[in-house]
């Protein structure tokens, strides 16, 4: 009996670089797949070369499933030194940092 099953698809990042000759594949806790490719590698050969290493994907996403959970941000933090509470806003921003601006620690993150 034939099954047929559907190719499954990975959500990846691509970075180019000049010291790779051909396609390399790393999963990285807390960021997830990142293919690195040559300049000017055709990018719609990708999606195949990932289903060609399906198995180990799927043993890597397992193997660090626990680092791709989405960690929960603090809406306050406590400065026990000077026995502070901030309420905190997080802003997606070009520039990361952080400021206090009307008692509200601004947290700006990169997306």
């Amino acid at each position: 009996m034939f099954h047929s099953s559907s190719p499954k698809t990975f959500e990846y990042s691509v970075r180019e670089s000049r010291r790779v000759r051909g396609v390399k594949i790393a999963v990285k806790p807390y960021q997830g797949i990142e293919v690195i490719v040559p300049p000017r590698f055709p990018r719609r050969q990708i999606g195949g070369i990932l289903q060609q290493h399906a198995g180990w994907l799927n043993r890597q996403l397992e193997k660090h499933a626990d680092s791709f959970t989405q960690a929960e941000l603090p809406d306050q933090l406590h400065f026990p030194l000077c026995d502070a509470h901030f309420p905190v806003a997080y802003i997606a921003d070009r520039k990361p940092g952080f400021r206090l601006v009307d008692s509200t620690l601004q947290i700006r993150h990169s997306t």
